[in-house]
């Protein structure tokens, strides 16, 4: 399972630029090994399953397919070259709850998990993301852009 997370990058990168992450969002989806504090702007780029943008171009709905992935490849610091982090959330059912969801986030300088399979942290939040399939806003708005863009393409 880890080796088939590390080939993140042969899925879809949808962000041209690293983005921001969001200052309440950042202290909870790090890694807790990393030193923290106000100055730190971390940034992101979002890869996902080609079954999403497949589904996203189809219909703007805010459901994912099973089988979709979600990596987001995440830098301590905002232009860094090379990322410290991946958060992957990952669609193994498709019955309507946060439970068909599976979370991971991998370390990348040793390749471990730092939390695995839905730990308490990560479905906290997406649990309130009801509408958007439990994946984020922000992220379901830069997936749904890049979909509806690659279509006009």
């Amino acid at each position: 399972m880890l080796r088939r997370f590390l080939n993140y990058r042969s899925l879809t990168r949808i962000t041209e630029a690293q983005i921001d992450v969001e200052a309440s969002v950042a202290t909870f989806c790090r890694d807790p090994k990393e030193i923290h504090g106000p100055h730190i702007r971390p940034g992101i780029h979002l890869f996902v399953s080609p079954s999403v943008v497949e589904a996203k171009s189809r219909s703007v709905t805010s459901h994912y397919p099973m089988g979709s992935m979600l990596v987001k490849e995440k830098f301590t610091r905002k232009g860094d070259a090379k990322p410290s982090i991946i958060t992957v959330m990952e669609k193994v059912a498709d019955k309507g709850r946060i439970e068909d969801w599976r979370f991971y986030m991998v370390r990348l300088s040793d390749r471990s998990f730092v939390r695995d399979e839905g730990k308490v942290s990560c479905v906290d939040c997406h649990s309130h993301y009801v509408k958007t399939d439990y994946v984020s806003p922000i992220t379901d708005s830069l997936v749904t852009a890049y979909a509806q863009k690659a279509k006009k393409s």
